[in-house]
Parts: C-alpha cells; sequence; structure tokens
C-alpha cells in the first residue's frame, strides 16, 4: 500500500441558493482505493483584476496568430488555402468527437491562477490557488468553436458564390457536428454551440465581402 499521502485543492463554483453540497471522487485507468486523510471545505474569493488581465493577454496572443497566418489566408495559392481549411475542419471534429472526460482536463489548462482568502482554523492564510472562471453561456470552448467557424467561412467563401447557399452549407455542417455528440460518451449536443458557429461563420462572410468591395473600389 502507497502510503505516501498527496495534497489537492479545488475551487467550485457554487450557486447561493444551494442548501447541499455532494464531493464524489472517482478512480480513471487505476486500481485501488483512495483513503481521504482530512477534507475541509474554505470560501475563497476570485481576484477579478487578474481574470480580466488573463483575458485580455490571451485575446491578444489570438489576434497575434490571426496577423501571421494573414498572408495565407489572402494568397491565391489554392493548395495552402486547401491546407488550412481541412486543418479547420479536422480541429472542428477533433472539437466536437473528444470525450467529456478529456474536454475537463484540456479546460483545465486554461484555469485562471487568482488570489484567494482562505479561512482555516481561525486563521486567515493567502495563498495562490487554480480557479476556473467559467460563465454559464459562454466558455473558453465556444470562442474555440467562434474562432474555427470564423476562420473556415474566410478560407472557403468566394465573393463571387451564392451568400445564402455557403451560409446554408456552414449552418448545417455546425449542426451536423453537434450531432455527431450523441455517439460520444459524456457529451450532448448544444443549441447555442451551433448558432455560436454560425454567427462565427456569418461574420466570416461578412469580413470576405467587405474586403471584395474594398479591393474593387480600389482597383475602379
Amino acid at each position: 500500500m502507497n502510503t505516501n499521502w498527496n495534497s489537492f485543492e479545488k475551487v467550485f463554483e457554487i450557486e447561493p441558493s444551494a442548501i447541499q453540497i455532494r464531493l464524489s471522487l472517482e478512480l480513471l485507468n487505476q486500481r485501488g482505493v483512495v483513503a481521504i486523510k482530512q477534507l475541509s471545505l474554505c470560501p475563497v474569493e476570485p481576484n477579478n483584476a487578474h481574470t480580466v488581465i488573463r483575458r485580455v493577454l490571451l485575446l491578444v496572443w489570438v489576434l497575434a496568430i490571426w496577423f501571421a497566418m494573414l498572408p495565407l489566408l489572402l494568397e491565391h495559392n489554392t493548395g495552402n488555402r486547401r491546407l488550412l481549411i481541412g486543418v479547420c475542419v479536422l480541429l472542428i471534429l477533433a472539437g466536437v468527437l473528444v470525450p467529456e472526460v478529456f474536454k475537463v482536463k484540456l479546460g483545465s489548462l486554461f484555469q485562471t491562477t487568482a488570489l484567494v482568502d482562505y479561512h482555516l482554523n481561525g486563521l486567515d492564510i493567502k495563498r495562490l490557488v487554480n480557479f476556473t472562471f467559467s460563465l454559464p453561456s459562454f466558455d473558453i470552448f465556444k470562442i474555440g468553436h467562434f474562432l474555427l467557424f470564423f476562420a473556415l467561412a474566410v478560407l472557403d467563401c468566394s465573393a463571387r458564390e451564392n451568400v445564402t447557399h455557403f451560409f446554408f452549407k456552414i449552418a448545417l455542417f455546425a449542426m451536423v457536428t453537434e450531432v455527431l455528440q450523441l455517439f460520444v460518451q459524456g457529451r450532448t449536443p448544444s443549441v447555442g454551440d451551433a448558432l455560436v458557429d454560425t454567427i462565427g461563420s456569418l461574420l466570416g462572410v461578412v469580413l470576405v465581402w467587405v474586403a471584395f468591395v474594398r479591393f474593387y473600389f480600389w482597383r475602379s
């Protein structure tokens, strides 16, 4: 029996109306018994300033990647465009086909470190812990949905193509990818995700048309 004790801590967001808290522990890909030596619950408060700074840095990082990819997006080389379209499609499919367990682990990579107050044994102890800040209707995964479908629309849309036909094609692809989650363990389709996908593709189409009109008037 392994007598080495490990310490774990996790921050949970609890609804103010909650009257009972139930914690469960599960062993994944391992055999044995888990012994809990001490379990304590402490109230904590997130550092909202740090959360805002983290999001701003994340936005700057995403914009930097987009500007780096801009020359490839504007190239007329069909091979490069098809390659990028294939990458977008594969990333979208990988995102919707990932089991919920791995999705949770992936989401933990985007946890925000926040300074919180621990009230333990009557003492106030300042510590740094991982705090996952996620809005109920909009999170890091929906941002990924939006960016991938936006990129797919920019790469695949042509100014000479029928906008209604293209938009219907992208929206149908968004719905199909959501339905695929019915066959993945722990995943459920979300109308909100399909809506985010559609909005991202719509803005991508708008960007293509704005660039086309600007180029047309510049040439004339």
